[in-house]
């Protein structure tokens, strides 16, 4: 099972909680700050958001490098966490450039939900 399918679990239990629209809210936020007119649904169900985060992300990653690393850049991606990724396919990466998205999004929501 990979990360991405492990988050999706993750995110599909707390689909009905205060975090998980706190996360939608937070993507939203982020995206905006990074002028990626994309927005997410506070309806959406976790596999359309992954689904949806997997076009936008491939879309940007192939054809807007700048403001993809805008985006990762604002969403606080680890740069090591990028460099750690070594698999050639194309898909894969992008799978995992979710993960870390969702991973980091995640931590910023819990955190501030917990001070």
């Amino acid at each position: 099972m990979s990360k991405l399918d492990v988050s999706l679990k993750l995110l599909s239990s707390f689909q009905n909680s205060e975090i998980y629209k706190n996360l939608i809210i937070q993507l939203n936020k982020d995206f905006q700050m990074a002028t990626i007119s994309e927005e997410f649904s506070l309806n959406i169900k976790p596999s359309e958001l992954v689904e949806k985060l997997y076009k936008i992300i491939s879309a940007l990653y192939v054809n807007h490098s700048n403001k993809y690393s805008n985006l990762l850049y604002r969403i606080d991606v680890s740069e090591q966490s990028l460099k750690n990724i070594t698999s050639s396919n194309l898909e894969d990466v992008i799978k995992q450039h979710i993960y870390l998205i969702l991973k980091r999004e995640w931590q910023k929501v819990f955190f501030r939900s917990k001070f």
